[in-house]
């Protein structure tokens, strides 16, 4: 049956919209996943990968390849991890920063437009 009327919406206040949460398969590849990366790297013969007295972890041998990558892609995924998501913001605003005025006209079915008067509604 349809939702009708004001403010109507399938969704109850204070009931989770996920009340079973992540799946479970999620998780465990989740803790996987950082398990893996949270391995020290071995090289070719066996031997701990080091840096300045230190085993580099799988992880951080994925940083540190992002950092010194020539694709900004990959430093900017580096930055991410570090900084969180840098906003993609777009202001838009009228010449010399004034604010921006926006007229709408309203067109029945054949076409024929108007626009309201200052300060009035279509159901005015």
């Amino acid at each position: 049956m349809p939702l009708t009327g004001p403010n109507q919406t399938s969704f109850k206040k204070g009931v989770s919209g996920n009340p079973k949460g992540a799946p479970k398969q999620f998780t465990s590849l989740r803790k996987l996943a950082l398990q893996i990366l949270g391995e020290d790297v071995k090289d070719s013969n066996g031997n701990y990968v080091e840096l300045d007295g230190h085993k580099l972890t799988r992880v951080e041998l994925i940083l540190r390849d992002w950092i010194n990558s020539r694709d900004p892609r990959k430093q900017l995924m580096a930055i991410e991890c570090a900084y969180g998501k840098i906003p993609n913001q777009v202001e838009i605003s009228g010449k010399d920063g004034e604010s921006i005025k926006i007229k709408i006209a309203y067109a029945d079915d054949n076409g024929n437009t108007s626009i309201p008067a200052p300060g009035t509604t279509d159901s005015d």
